[in-house]
């Protein structure tokens, strides 16, 4: 059942972006995430400190 919803999602995100990007309005997906990263800087630097966290992590961790 999840399996059935999460290709249901994506085929509704695509379709989402197909028709914005079809009707050349400015609200495609890239476009509504960097206006809202613009109001709001701490999102994109919240992501960085999050992957910087996970992807040091991983080679004292792993040791690779």
């Amino acid at each position: 059942m999840m399996f059935i919803i999460f290709w249901v999602g994506v085929a509704l995100i695509l379709f989402y972006e197909i028709v914005e990007l079809h009707a050349n309005r400015g609200y495609t997906i890239s476009e509504v995430i960097w206006h809202l990263c613009m109001k709001h800087p701490l999102v994109p630097f919240s992501f960085g400190v999050l992957m910087g966290h996970f992807f040091w992590q991983s080679t004292s961790v792993y040791g690779h």
